[in-house]
């Protein structure tokens, strides 16, 4: 199947949660963090340090602090990626093809392989935004949300004062973006710039240099005996997967062991 890059930026302000049950074939996994990082499970009040390869469940709750982010996976094969920016909330949901309720700051998203048929959603206080199978971007406040598209197309919906997506769907594409107010349908097409593109790309590495050392990722040792980076990331995340089937296991039996 064909593999799209989806890139995701959102910035929101204030908006209602709906939980919904934790669905087991759902694998949210924490990647990567560097600064103040705290993670609320559902139902609670007092949140936990992250971690690199922390179970992420339903209604998780992730606040990050100044000059700090955190990455998580959506899948095993770390392919569908949100990152969060400094000063920002955020709560996970498996609703349907709602994956993300964004508090407050700013988010990036990175998907690669939606599966056929499947949608990546995320509501602001505005809009609900998202993609199948392809690339998109959203910025949004209390009042104003800005949905602008890096690769292929998306749609977005206004929201009516009941909460429910507006009917009619909007779609960009790639280059352009769409401003919808609060209550309203979304406006018209404006031009993306060159240089907006690029910083969104940047939080990913995705420039062609960086693109390349991926696709060529060396085996082996480097200078000095020291583990290359790339090698050392397949073993750690060889680590995480066999973690993950047996915690995956332990809750298919009800805990017991």
């Amino acid at each position: 199947m064909k593999k799209f890059l989806i890139l995701l930026v959102c910035v929101m302000f204030t908006a209602c949660l709906n939980q919904t049950a934790f669905s087991a074939e759902e694998t949210v996994i924490v990647i990567s963090y560097a600064g103040d990082v705290k993670v609320v499970p559902a139902g609670q009040v007092k949140p936990l340090a992250c971690r690199p390869g922390m179970l992420l469940s339903e209604g998780t709750r992730i606040i990050t602090g100044e000059e700090s982010y955190v990455e998580i996976a959506f899948d095993k094969p770390r392919s569908n990626i949100l990152k969060v920016k400094e000063n920002s909330e955020v709560v996970l949901k498996f609703n349907d093809s709602d994956k993300v309720e964004l508090i407050d700051g700013k988010v990036f998203v990175l998907l690669r392989d939606l599966k056929r048929g499947s949608a990546f959603r995320v509501r602001t206080p505005c809009a609900v935004c998202g993609a199948r199978g392809t690339g998109w971007g959203v910025i949004t406040d209390s009042k104003i949300t800005d949905v602008a598209v890096f690769e292929a197309k998306v749609f977005v919906r206004g929201l009516k004062k009941d909460g429910s997506a507006m009917d009619e769907e909007y779609w960009i594409e790639k280059g352009f973006e769409r401003k919808v107010k609060k209550f309203e349908s979304p406006g018209e097409l404006l031009k993306v710039s060159d240089e907006r593109l690029a910083e969104m790309e940047a939080e990913f590495g995705l420039d062609a240099g960086k693109k390349k050392s991926r696709e060529n990722k060396f085996k082996g040792f480097g200078k000095n005996n020291t583990m290359r980076e790339e090698q050392m990331e397949s073993i750690l995340e060889r680590k995480d997967d066999a973690r993950l089937d047996k915690m995956r296991e332990k809750r298919s039996s009800g805990g017991k062991r």
